[in-house]
């Protein structure tokens, strides 16, 4: 019944500053520039990398923020320009190995609120979002790990130029194109 909702894996850049990666998200084309903006980067990677807000409390507390004014809440941070007012928000960390948050679940402007009676409710799913996004986790980590083995067998690590290997793999593929 919430109007706004988003799932996400957390995530550290190169700087190994976090943000939220997210994974899902309800419709936030709530005017003609939203629209626009939303048309033109649906493809890309949306990030939250401000978590200095309720998002980040989530994170940071590792545990659920419940709150059903959000008028009074000093963490509630500057919506988008445009955005339609959240009036109350639902965030629940998503837990991984060691008890460490790996992601959350954000919800909001659901017409009644929201209770703890609700939380324990969704529990079941809460864990199997927490797989999900741990399984996701380790997709990515296994991808990096082949890219870097890919590249360590096919590059010098000194130099960086093309190794033995690569360029007989090159040789023979121009040869069998030829």
């Amino acid at each position: 019944d919430s109007a706004f909702g988003l799932a996400g894996v957390l995530r550290r850049d190169d700087n190994n500053q976090p943000y939220l990666q997210i994974l899902a998200i309800s419709n936030i084309a709530w005017n003609k520039v939203a629209i626009h903006f939303h048309k033109q980067h649906e493809s890309d990677e949306m990030r939250i990398t401000n978590l200095e807000n309720l998002l980040g409390t989530v994170i940071s507390k590792k545990m659920p923020i419940l709150n059903n004014n959000l008028r009074n809440e000093p963490r509630h941070g500057e919506p988008h320009r445009g955005h339609p007012p959240l009036e109350n928000f639902l965030g629940i960390p998503l837990r991984g190995e060691g008890d460490q948050v790996v992601g959350l679940i954000g919800v909001a402007n659901r017409p009644e609120g929201y209770t703890k009676k609700l939380v324990d409710f969704i529990k079941p799913l809460l864990v199997a979002a927490e797989r999900f996004i741990e399984a996701y986790r380790h997709q990515d980590e296994r991808r990096n790990l082949m890219a870097q083995l890919k590249d360590q067998a096919e590059y010098d690590t000194l130099t960086r130029l093309p190794n033995r290997a690569l360029f007989m793999d090159r040789l023979h593929q121009a040869i069998h194109y030829s």
